[in-house]
């Protein structure tokens, strides 16, 4: 559909339903973007040092040891 018959609307309804429309179109274009991208999230494996620590370590503890 090309065109929408809004003859005999007021102005103000006639404006309101484009932005409906234009709403719509971008919302359209933002499914299809994400549909592209990938939504998955992945799981993270953080990794690990071997401090040999036995209790807790502060974090200038970890950082000097590095």
């Amino acid at each position: 559909m090309e065109t929408i018959d809004v003859r005999g609307l007021p102005e103000e309804l006639a404006r309101q339903l484009k932005q409906l429309v234009d709403l719509l179109k971008e919302n359209k274009t933002l499914q299809k973007a994400q549909d592209i991208s990938p939504t998955k999230e992945e799981k993270i494996e953080f990794g690990s040092f071997p401090l040999g620590v036995k209790g807790t370590v502060t974090r200038e503890e970890i950082y000097d040891y590095l």
